[in-house]
């Protein structure tokens, strides 16, 4: 079995971070899918050091800094500290894995060992509407790059060696660093595929409520709205999707209650984010 390499970006979570090492501690057959874990810090000053240190792994550890801040460069420099040509997993610093996580990937990678693997995230955030929860995918499914992120995704070594592709540092500030990528990756014919490689990423105060869950809805569609702007594509689509959802979901919203009042209130909070990030100056959108 291929055994792969673990990639974690940090700023400034320690506390979500440990959580994150003492679940992997925790996974079956971690040694025998993992070769080693590369935690990168997107502070100066280290602040993740002594954590990373403290980590009771079974495999080696390599802790590093990435002192120029954003999304992209973070990812980027685990990408050039690997040591090895191996599938590189990212996970995000709160997220926690199941038991069978490691094992689950290292047999996606198996079946598709040229195609990206998205595994499965759930998301546990108190008064998020869940429309969609419970809806089964059929392990291998092929999905888009826009249903994709770098969120406990597994990338096989050709996407770095032969495609040579990275993350684009245009996006530190932003993010949106991951579906320009994809979409990339889509370009040149590659792969991305579903499997239920499980994490969770547990309720926070910072993003409970369904005020937290819309601002982040928005703000996704913008970004994706803006990558496809400067891409050129489906910006007539999107501004017709954008129209159409911001219409709907305020007339739904007007005579509805519950839980359908809220599905509604999630269709305007897209469409707005496609109509910002395909109308407002690049300078207006993400701090760019």
């Amino acid at each position: 079995m291929t055994q792969f390499v673990i990639g974690i970006t940090t700023l400034h979570r320690p506390e979500l971070l440990r959580r994150l090492l003492a679940s992997l501690a925790e996974t079956t057959a971690f040694d025998q899918c993992v070769h080693s874990v590369i935690v990168v810090d997107n502070d100066p000053e280290g602040g993740a050091r002594d954590v990373v240190t403290a980590a009771c792994l079974p495999v080696a550890v390599r802790y590093l800094v990435e002192p120029v801040r954003g999304y992209a460069s973070p990812r980027n420099a685990v990408i050039e500290s690997q040591d090895h040509d191996l599938p590189l997993c990212f996970l995000d610093d709160d997220e926690v894995v199941a038991a069978d996580w490691a094992a689950q990937m290292a047999v996606a990678h198996q079946r598709f060992p040229l195609a990206i693997i998205q595994g499965s995230v759930r998301v546990e955030h108190e008064g998020w509407p869940r429309p969609k929860e419970g809806r089964e995918r059929a392990p291998g499914i092929k999905i888009g790059a826009n249903a994709a992120s770098t969120a406990n995704t597994l990338f096989p070594s050709a996407v770095w060696n032969e495609a040579g592709l990275r993350f684009d540092t245009q996006y530190n500030l932003s993010g949106g660093e991951d579906t320009d990528l994809l979409l990339r990756w889509e370009d040149l014919g590659g792969e991305i595929r579903w499997w239920p490689a499980q994490c969770t990423e547990p309720a926070h105060p910072d993003r409970d409520g369904l005020l937290a869950y819309l601002a982040r809805a928005e703000y996704s569609s913008m970004i994706y709205a803006r990558i496809m702007r400067q891409r050129r594509r489906r910006r007539t689509a999107l501004a017709i999707s954008g129209l159409l959802r911001c219409a709907v979901g305020t007339a739904s919203g007007a005579v509805t209650r519950g839980q359908r009042r809220d599905d509604a209130r999630v269709r305007v909070a897209i469409g707005r984010g496609l109509l910002r990030g395909l109308f407002l100056p690049s300078n207006r959108v993400g701090g760019q």
